[in-house]
């Protein structure tokens, strides 16, 4: 609507103010054929749902392909610094917002469907408002909830709003980013852990292992016999990872092992002694079943008529050697012996390269009585027995972050032959060179009545095993002890106690040995020797080097209530739909204008408007034709949108009008008014200058206003 603005009136001679005449508006509306066309397909329809609902999962499918093409893999580098996260958030917000928008528009449809079902008792005017709020957001759907008692229709789509709070945080908990190694496939990676396939020490044949008078031990041997009985080191050899993160197949290595068991309850010891009242020095004898008999003295003398038992207390021997075997063969004056295997099985091991017991005596402090023999008194405090030899063992290594793990399996100690076995060996063989006149041979696995293979995995033969008898001269020596018998008392008491050997510096070793145990020292013994092997060998193992990724990870199990939040969309979308169509309700949808043109109706309202105005586009297309402004009723003065009449003028009469009106000033008193009917139309002159009347008024709305100067020229628009 066109309002034209107040025009100075003429004056007369007695300078009073003339009201121009008024004028009817002049319309301007463009004819349906100059005014577009605009299609009705989106208001008067569920296309737009439909196609919005279709993107909803559209995007939720796009997701779960992306997630399905990532999964489990290294997590990409994507183009302008993209990031998966940033891809599936896009994705959900459409596809959230895109069901939002869909959840509403069906909760705005079942507003008309509840106020038409004439089963429903709660047709208050305020749910026009309770709709209208759920189809905006959470709360107004939780207040919908709870007002229809999750009863309605309506409370399903309102749940889905509700619901979908939990859309956002649930899709950012599907993706996770572990750290996982993978294989490094570069030139410059490396991984190799050392293996030994032969004996510990490197095949020397030139050089003498045994000697008549001494052995030819050597530095490698020693430090390494050394270090196994003292140092608390770890024995291991760390492998090579160029990464830092490598990983090795199971695999075998040829080593030394020990074996140890208790050996209390079948030690034997013989020893006959006199009573305490004699003097003597007598001979007794310790042993294993099957064993080298290891001998020892008891003496018994007198300290001015007090009884003084010697005797070992703590005694170390072996109960089996290789090397002794074989230099047994030296004590003979003629040539021409057979050696053969001893067939000795100690700690479960048959025929260890060397074998180490220990045995601690004890001895009552109260005797039986005067006359009983000392040897009554005597008891084994403990005994242990060991065996030392070659085995072979697998290896399980792992290197993460730089710490190496190595896991060490079951021993096999193999089987020992002869390489000739039933050989005669001479005195001139058996010199200086004598352990490669018939050397010894292991192979692993149990005895093969076919004897040694030389073709087997892991089988060699090395005359330098006869060495690892050497062993005993790193043990402490035997330890001995005084007692004396105190008459007043009538008990033995401790009276002295030292070496048993003239070893030096034995009271260090054997403090040693007591403080980690024996089955503890040769067990180290074993892994020195074995950590020497492995430090110079030229055998290896190679592994699998790995680099650190980051590694996508789907938690699927979180795409399961946005999955069904989405799929409960659609199916709420086509029942309302179905509802909808079977209810013959207009398809208003969110329509703001359905109130307008449809609105409350009272009971003493005579008005009859036969002009229904169904559906939303005829709604739109008259609301673009209608001009309301907001005003006070003349019927009962409330504020309300009162229509006004047609709003469109015409552009050129009106700027015909305004240019001829602001002629008018240029021209006499009678010449303007002579020009200025000239641009009225018939009958459209108000010629009566006074208060309008109560019907103008009514039509006119303009003239109901007091505050209007009585000089004003308004034109209106029929």
């Amino acid at each position: 609507m066109i309002e034209m603005t107040p025009l100075n009136g003429d004056r007369d001679d007695d300078r009073n103010t003339r009201l121009l005449p008024t004028f009817k508006k002049i319309s301007t509306k463009q004819s349906p054929a100059q005014k577009p066309l605009r299609s009705s397909l989106w208001l008067d329809s569920w296309l737009f749902e439909w196609i919005t609902l279709t993107f909803s999962v559209a995007c939720f499918i796009a997701i779960s392909i992306v997630l399905w093409i990532y999964d489990k893999k290294v997590r990409p580098e994507m183009a302008y610094g993209l990031s998966l996260n940033t891809i599936v958030s896009v994705l959900a917000t459409g596809c959230k917002s895109a069901l939002v928008l869909v959840i509403g528009e069906a909760i705005s449809q079942l507003k008309w469907q509840w106020f038409q079902d004439p089963k429903q008792r709660q047709g208050q005017l305020i749910g026009m408002q309770r709709f209208d709020a759920a189809s905006r957001g959470p709360l107004g759907s939780l207040m919908i909830v709870i007002h229809h008692r999750a009863q309605s229709l309506v409370s399903l789509g309102a749940a889905i709003i509700i619901l979908l709070l939990a859309f956002d945080p649930f899709m950012q908990q599907i993706l996770s980013y572990p750290v996982h190694p993978t294989m490094d496939t570069s030139t410059t990676a490396s991984a190799f852990a050392p293996q030994l396939r032969g004996f510990i020490l490197q095949d020397n044949p030139g050089t003498p292992i045994i000697e008549l008078d001494g052995n030819t031990l050597g530095d490698e041997l020693d430090d390494s016999f050394t270090q196994g009985f003292f140092s608390r080191q770890d024995f291991s050899v760390p492998p090579h990872c160029s990464s830092g993160n490598c990983t090795w197949n199971e695999f075998s290595s040829v080593g030394i092992c020990s074996s140890c068991s208790d050996m209390t309850s079948t030690v034997l010891l013989d020893c006959k002694l006199p009573p305490r009242t004699e003097a003597f020095n007598r001979t007794c004898k310790l042993s294993f079943p099957g064993s080298v008999v290891q001998e020892f003295r008891f003496t018994n003398t007198f300290l001015e008529d007090t009884p003084v038992l010697e005797h070992l207390s703590e005694i170390i021997w072996k109960p089996m050697d290789m090397r002794v075997q074989l230099r047994g063969l030296l004590s003979e004056d003629s040539d021409g012996y057979v050696f053969n295997l001893p067939n000795y099985t100690l700690a479960g091991v048959t025929n260890p390269l060397t074998t180490v017991a220990y045995v601690k005596l004890g001895l009552y402090h109260t005797p039986l009585s005067p006359n009983a023999s000392v040897s009554d008194g005597l008891y084994i405090k403990n005994a242990t027995g060991c065996s030392l030899s070659t085995c072979l063992r697998n290896y399980n290594i792992l290197v993460k972050n730089g710490e190496p793990s190595v896991q060490i399996g079951d021993i096999d100690f193999g089987t020992i032959y002869l390489k000739h076995p039933g050989a005669t060996l001479y005195r001139a063989e058996i010199g200086d060179d004598g352990g490669y006149a018939n050397p010894l041979c292991w192979m692993p696995g149990p005895p093969d009545a076919a004897g040694y293979e030389e073709t087997r995995d892991f089988a060699f033969c090395h005359g330098r095993m006869y060495l690892l008898g050497e062993v005993r001269s790193y043990l402490p020596p035997t330890k001995g002890v005084s007692w004396a018998f105190s008459d007043t008392y009538g008990m033995w008491y401790r009276f002295s106690e030292g070496s048993g050997e003239d070893y030096g510096g034995g009271e260090l070793i054997m403090k040693q040995l007591e403080r980690v145990g024996l089955e503890k020292a040769i067990a180290n013994i074993a892994a020195s020797l074995t950590k020497h092997g492995l430090e110079i060998t030229n055998h290896s193992v190679n592994g699998t080097v790995h680099v650190t990724n980051v590694f996508v990870n789907v938690r699927w199990p979180w795409m399961i209530l946005p999955g069904l939040l989405v799929l409960l969309g659609a199916i709420f979308l086509v029942v309302t739909i179905t509802v909808s169509k079977k209810s013959h309700i207009p398809l208003w949808k969110s329509s703001a204008l359905a109130a307008y043109y449809h609105g409350l109706e009272k009971l003493e309202d005579g008005d009859n408007d036969h002009d229904e105005l169904k559906t939303a586009s005829t709604m739109e297309k008259k609301a673009e034709e209608e001009n309301v402004r907001l005003q006070r009723s003349e019927k009962n003065g409330r504020l309300v949108l009162r229509q006004q009449g047609a709003s469109e003028v015409d552009p050129a009469p009106s700027t015909r009008m305004s240019s001829s009106l602001s002629s008018l000033e240029q021209h006499p008193q009678r010449e303007r008014d002579s020009t200025l009917l000239q641009l009225v139309e018939p009958g459209s002159v108000n010629t009566n200058f006074e208060t309008p009347s109560k019907k103008r008024t009514a039509a006119h709305p303009a003239y109901a206003d007091p505050s209007m100067p009585s000089r004003m020229l308004e034109a209106y628009v029929e």
